[in-house]
């Protein structure tokens, strides 16, 4: 970090050597010293006779970088035997007595001093986010115990010089992230024991350092304080959010699938997938003239098995990891797979390998969830000078209590079965390791739709439906063999892409190395490469995921919570369930410390008879009915068509058709300015123990777009760009009430009408896709007191 204070003294001219000034070596040893870390592309490119910084470093695995140097990392510190004699030039190690002769310069070393007097000491302070990645923009403030401002030299560190005893207020800020206040008080001599920190304010990340160097005016010593500042929305405890990233929402299947297409008709090396069900012959593109038309075969080759066969024939090969329930190859494990893979998983001439990945945990167990340990990542991503020792290291205590998950808790006499009824739930695609596609899609058949959700789609039909049949769902003949179907996914490129690769290639080589089934044909990612560069223009975003052990990652829930906490206007979700007891509580918690807060929930339809979830759904629902009436509106979403039967002697003439819309979403948006989804659904298990992956935004631009995107089928005719905050609510339930309207004045008539060539009336006519959400009682359900953990 010398590197640093050097810059500084050259800007401000703090220097004090018998009134010479400091001067820089050459640039070649200039650059040899860089301390600062990084990945293995940097490394490769970096000049090294200047100093140069990244826009933003990023903390790497060990497969990135090189070893770090080890450090010290308890409070009780000691030089190495020979460093502190060959810095110092004595022969006891201890810093030299300044020159008495010398004396200040033009600019006093420590001008904020009341008495001149030479440095004794220097002070960096080196402003970071919690992942011990470069802030955007800080601001540092050093002052004095009576309110005078210290000049600081900046360049990565904050640096000044001290010299008698004092005491000193630091604050470090950065745009949505938590601050650092706190005190420094240094004693004027130089040491070991002579110098503390004293966080005043919220918990952040603090590691304090030292050692002696001369910077070539004689040996002195430094003290370094590495500042991790949490962000007010990210988790903290999770993976960094990285800057950079160039990320799109795609909003159906029909658009995500033929991305994911276009994306793997461009591989050349690698495919990695992860679902929770597959099926070969899913279809990526479906044409909507052509599509009817088309025989078995030729649909063959859009399928996914279709497309990776034929990137196998070109030298791809694909990776494919599919979630096995209730036990690892057990009795169950051919369920989510078909033939088609597990020849090929079985086969080792292809480049198609395939295992299957059960989540085994089970019974009733306790989760610690992480605290942050931020000396360690400081460590991992800046490169230290040898004689550097910690003095002092904060980090974040645990965000969460611990938590006793009872997955036996069924009704029914179920729970003396100890049954391990989590999964592995996470969907994800990369491409070479330089794009990803991360959402809540399976490779499955109902798992495709158009943003239009309509009631005939003669495209959203099993595989092996004949043309007859699909011509008969164009015609309106007869219904779609799946209903109309919601979700969401993200398509990545920049930095990211390589948390997604990672966490797939640990899963993998777990796998691997305990020879499950098809493992003796399956092999390592040969080249783990380095996090893609941060694209100009990119966004911040974090990949936030539930891994239990060895993982122990929480990130999902601490994201969520964390969002939660930051809502000021609304909060909306989007999500096949509504059952979390932990999110609605923290939910009803601060729309009660915020009255202006409403909340808006798009879910599925209950069945009360049939439905196991019915009895958590009516519980979270009636929390919120009970204690923010008057700020929470729930709706369902429903799909419309009418068939004309041009008969001009019948009676009755104009059928209607309703078909609710399955939500398969994950979605929450808050304020127009967070939003998250994925694979995470709104319940206890998705956040504690079922293997989940989604993707946190942090950005008012891209974010405000992104709802306008989400609430446009919704709304209908009156969808506008420019609906505002204050406009949400009343135009959600206005539009739920004119379409309930509707739909009972069909239901009044019977679903059919006698118009005799006149027009459909405009009140039969619903607009867009909201329906009011009714609910009752939790009595009400069928099945009762299943576990807050369970569904």
């Amino acid at each position: 970090m010398r590197w640093s204070f050097l810059i500084g003294a050259l800007i401000m001219g703090l220097a004090c050597s018998n009134g010479d000034s400091v001067q820089l070596e050459d640039a070649g040893d200039l650059g040899a010293r860089l301390d600062i870390f990084q990945t293995e592309n940097d490394l490769a490119e970096l000049p090294r006779d200047v100093p140069v910084f990244p826009d933003i470093p990023t903390i790497s695995d060990t497969a990135d970088v090189p070893e770090p140097t080890d450090l010290t990392d308890t409070a009780e510190t000691s030089l190495p035997e020979d460093q502190g004699a060959e810095a110092s030039g004595t022969d006891d190690g201890s810093t030299p007595e300044p020159d008495a002769g010398s004396e200040c310069t033009v600019v006093d070393a420590c001008s904020w001093d009341n008495d001149c007097s030479e440095a004794t000491a220097i002070l960096e302070i080196v402003p970071l986010d919690i992942w011990a990645q470069k802030l955007v923009e800080p601001e540092v403030v050093l002052t004095t115990s009576d309110g005078q401002s210290i000049p600081l030299a900046a360049y990565i560190a904050h640096t000044t010089p001290l010299c008698g005893p004092g005491l000193f207020d630091l604050q470090v800020k950065a745009d949505h992230h938590e601050p650092l206040l706190a005190t420094i008080q240094y004693e004027g001599e130089p040491g070991l024991d002579e110098f503390r920190v004293d966080i005043n304010g919220e918990a952040v990340g603090l590691t304090v350092m030292t050692e002696i160097y001369d910077p070539g005016t004689g040996p002195i010593r430094y003290y370094t304080l590495w500042v991790g500042l949490p962000h007010h929305w990210y988790s903290p405890t999770g993976r960094p959010a990285r800057h950079g990233n160039q990320i799109d929402l795609l909003r159906n299947g029909e658009e995500f699938w033929s991305t994911t297409l276009d994306d793997l008709e461009t591989a050349e090396e690698l495919v990695t997938l992860t679902t929770w069900w597959w099926q070969s012959d899913f279809e990526l593109y479906r044409d909507y003239v052509e599509h009817h038309t088309l025989s078995d075969e030729e649909r063959w080759g859009n399928t996914m098995m279709g497309v990776l066969d034929w990137l196998d024939g070109w030298g791809v090969e694909s990776k494919i990891l599919v979630t096995q329930f209730l036990e690892q190859d057990g009795l169950l494990s051919g369920i989510t797979v078909d033939s088609h893979l597990t020849d090929r998983g079985d086969n080792p001439n292809d480049r198609i390998e395939f295992m299957g990945d059960a989540n085994l945990i089970s019974g009733v167990f306790t989760i610690d969830f992480p605290s942050v340990d931020f000396g360690p990542r400081v460590q991992q991503l800046w490169l230290l000078s040898e004689g550097a020792v910690t003095l002092s290291s904060e980090g974040l205590d645990s965000f969460w209590p611990p938590y006793t998950v009872d997955m036996t808790d069924v009704p029914l006499g179920l729970d003396a079965l100890e049954v391990a009824h989590a999964s592995w739930h996470q969907k994800a695609i990369t491409v070479d390791q330089r794009l990803a596609l991360v959402g809540g899609f399976n490779v499955k058949g109902e798992d495709w739709d158009t943003v239009e959700q309509k009631v005939f789609e003669h495209r959203r039909m099993e595989f092996e439906a004949s043309a007859d049949t699909r011509l008969d769902v164009f015609n309106k003949w007869r219904q779609s063999d799946f209903v109309p179907r919601k979700d969401y996914a993200f398509r990545i490129e920049g930095p990211m892409v390589g948390d997604v690769v990672r966490i797939f290639d640990q899963r993998w080589i777990y796998q691997l190395f305990s020879g499950v089934d098809y493992s003796e044909t399956s092999t390592m990612i040969e080249t783990l490469k380095p996090y893609p560069e941060p694209l100009e223009g990119g966004i911040q975003a974090q990949l936030v995921t539930t891994m239990l052990s060895p993982w122990n990652d929480f990130s999902v829930l601490e994201t969520l919570l964390r969002a939660i906490s930051r809502a000021e206007h609304y909060i909306f979700i989007e999500d096949q369930y509504l059952r979390s007891p932990i999110l609605a509580n923290a939910i009803v918690s601060r729309m009660l410390e915020k009255p202006d807060i409403f909340l808006l929930v798009v879910t599925n339809a209950i069945d009360e008879w049939a439905d196991p979830g019915c009895w958590p759904t009516y519980q979270e629902i009636e929390l919120f009915d009970n204690w923010i009436p008057d700020r929470f509106a729930i709706f369902y979403l429903q799909a419309f068509d009418w068939v004309d039967s041009e008969c001009i002697l019948c009676i009755d003439e104009i059928d209607a058709y309703f078909e609710p819309i399955f939500i398969h979403s994950k979605l929450v948006i808050i304020d127009d300015v967070f939003l998250m989804a994925g694979s995470a659904n709104h319940n206890n298990r998705g956040l504690l123990y079922e293997g989940e992956m989604s993707l946190a935004i942090f950005n008012p631009d891209w974010v405000r777009e992104a709802r306008n995107k989400v609430f446009e089928p919704m709304l209908g005719s009156v969808y506008s760009p420019d609906l505002t905050i204050e406009e949400m609510m009343p135009t959600f339930k206005i539009q739920g009430w004119w379409n309930a309207i509707a739909y009972l004045n069909w239901d009044i008539e019977y679903f059919d009408l006698d118009l005799d060539g006149a027009s459909i009336p405009m009140t039969f006519i619903p607009d867009g896709l909201l329906y009011p959400f009714s609910w009752g009682v939790p009595s009400d359900c069928l099945l009762h007191d299943v576990g807050p953990d369970i569904l």
